[in-house]
């Protein structure tokens, strides 16, 4: 009765057994093999990276690479907002793609004795061309993503070597040191800062991954919206009609006038049970009362 409903609803739930099947099933390997393990172990190894910033360099060192990290976020930020919406789109299109294939084969010997098979094509040509446009609006915006991701993995290893610069040639901290003391100091050093950045741009590369997650998850939740409204309905509405309060009692027969006390005696008796089941609701009591077990 439920999935009759969401069906019938209209526009507003497409597609309920793809969301219930594909749409759970994609949620949930996202989340389990793509972003479970990076966001978890990520900020443990950005503190302790931050640490040895901060006790190589001073204050400067983290403080350029979280400023570099806060554009780069708010960059991706307005890139990946379309994306969670086209997401959304294309696994609604792709749905009405397939639920149209799906008519077109459970129909085929109608389809064959009507001769509408150009017309059926052309239905499903709309479907297919729409799914096809949204496919290519979501190809940009992800080139887009993935170019600012990129570009900023690039120049985050510029941002290390602008951090080693300046103790070197502006607070000269390093002067003290000679060519082969110098030379591990700045290695060792360029590896703090370099894998600080790369912790940060491995949680931006999850961009994508964080779009595809957040459209799959809004059609999920949708459908479980929309089945807990129904649940909560169909408690008010779809009760047994044993339930279903009623002070009449109907008696198709005429009965003599000899049987007219039994008569009597049974519609009280019947009155009485359902004034009874009035003041109590459990299911399982009214069951038993009505079947004579009290």
């Amino acid at each position: 009765m439920a999935f009759y409903k969401i069906v019938g609803t209209g526009d507003f739930i497409d597609n309920p057994d793809q969301r219930m099947t594909q749409d759970v099933e994609k949620a949930c390997r996202i989340l389990c093999t793509d972003l479970l393990g990076p966001v978890v172990l990520s900020p443990f190894i950005i503190l302790f990276y931050t640490y040895r910033t901060y006790a190589s360099s001073g204050w400067y060192g983290p403080v350029a690479i979280y400023a570099y990290f806060a554009l780069m976020t708010i960059a991706n930020k307005f890139l990946l907002s379309p994306i969670v919406n086209l997401v959304n789109e294309q696994e609604k299109k792709e749905g009405d793609l397939r639920q149209r294939h799906m008519e077109v084969r459970a129909n085929v010997e109608s389809v064959a004795f009507y001769r509408s098979g150009l017309l059926e094509n052309v239905l499903a040509n709309q479907k297919l061309n729409t799914l096809l446009n949204t496919q290519k609006d979501l190809f940009k915006r992800r080139f887009y993503l993935g170019l600012s991701t990129n570009g900023f993995d690039y120049f985050g290893s510029i941002l290390s070597y602008l951090i080693i610069a300046v103790p070197i040639f502006i607070t000269h901290d390093y002067d003290g040191l000679d060519g082969p003391a110098l030379n591990g100091e700045v290695s060792k050093n360029a590896f703090f800062y370099m894998y600080l950045i790369f912790s940060f741009t491995r949680l931006l590369n999850l961009s994508e991954k964080f779009g595809d997650m957040a459209g799959v998850t809004h059609r999920v939740m949708e459908l479980v919206e929309e089945l807990r409204r129904l649940h909560s309905d169909c408690l008010e509405t779809d009760r047994p009609p044993s339930t279903v309060p009623s002070s009449v009692v109907v008696v198709a027969s005429d009965p003599d006038d000899d049987q007219k006390p039994n008569m009597s005696k049974t519609i009280e008796e019947l009155h009485g049970k359902q004034l009874s089941l009035e003041r109590d609701n459990d299911d399982e009591e009214e069951a038993q009362y009505l079947l004579g077990n009290s």
